[in-house]
């Protein structure tokens, strides 16, 4: 039986929220972007959050709304890049659902926060390409020991966040049928 939760985890701008939307499309579920949730429940942003309480207060108000995920029925939940990092977020996710790491190389991911001038990354402030690839860099590295716990690991890098999809729906399909 398909997992009733899927969760996508991955370094900022990996794709998780356009391919959650595609992949929930596909499979006939709902799609929850875990910021968009927090800041549609404290009616604020997750910058403001990180600038009046600090990232600790942000970080428990995302655990705690991860825990609410745990009661979602066919969902896929794209989690902030942070989220599996801390507490025993990653090992609750895993335990109530089937979890898939987006990698994105890190001069793609510098790309990809340049042309989404619309989204505004609190851990990544307005920085030359260089110190914002370091940045990325120093993150990757706290974050990979989280990230390679997933049940599977898909390369974001060149396909567009539909093929994707298509590719997980394909997977997820096959998968089914050996149970």
């Amino acid at each position: 039986m398909l997992h009733s939760r899927i969760y996508l985890v991955g370094m900022p701008a990996s794709g998780k929220s356009t391919l959650g939307k595609h992949l929930a499309e596909l499979l006939g579920y709902h799609c929850i972007d875990l910021d968009k949730w927090i800041e549609t429940k404290y009616q604020t942003t997750i910058p403001q959050i990180f600038e009046k309480q600090g990232e600790t207060a942000f970080r428990q108000i995302e655990q705690t709304t991860l825990h609410t995920s745990f009661g979602w029925e066919q969902t896929i939940i794209a989690t902030g890049g942070g989220t599996p990092c801390f507490f025993d977020n990653m090992e609750q996710i895993k335990q109530h659902g089937f979890v898939i790491f987006l990698s994105v190389s890190l001069p793609e991911l510098v790309l990809r926060i340049r042309r989404q001038t619309h989204i505004h990354r609190p851990l990544f402030q307005e920085q030359t390409d260089q110190v914002l690839l370091l940045q990325l860099q120093e993150k990757l590295d706290q974050r990979i020991t989280y990230y390679k716990q997933a049940n599977l690991m898909v390369s974001a890098e060149n396909q567009n966040a539909r093929q994707l999809a298509l590719s997980l729906k394909d997977f997820f399909q096959r998968w089914q049928d050996k149970l």
